[in-house]
């Protein structure tokens, strides 16, 4: 069993109840506003958590009339400065 907790959108750790080893994950989360390269401002719109704990995040952003949307890894983009911390959790509990 697995528990997956992000407080104030950036740190998450994954504990294993089996063996209670914590490792922990930096996570931003969706509606994260970012800058991506060329100053485009774009905003999270998913999140994903890959097998070896490898995170992409979809961002979309307009171009004039059109909306596009691509995967970053960290790296790819800044987080605004102005973005503000905002609170969400997953919990999960395997019925025994």
């Amino acid at each position: 069993m697995y528990y997956l907790k992000i407080k104030s959108g950036r740190i998450s750790k994954t504990i294993n109840k089996d063996t209670n080893m914590v490792s922990e994950l930096e996570v931003y989360e969706v509606g994260t506003k970012v800058v991506l390269a060329d100053d485009i401002a774009a905003k999270i719109v998913t999140v994903a958590i890959h097998a070896g704990n490898m995170i992409q995040y979809e961002c979309a952003w307009w171009n004039g009339g059109a909306r596009i949307r691509d995967w970053f890894v960290i790296g790819d983009f800044t987080v605004a400065k102005d973005e503000p911390p905002m609170q969400i959790g997953f919990a999960r509990e395997e019925n025994k």
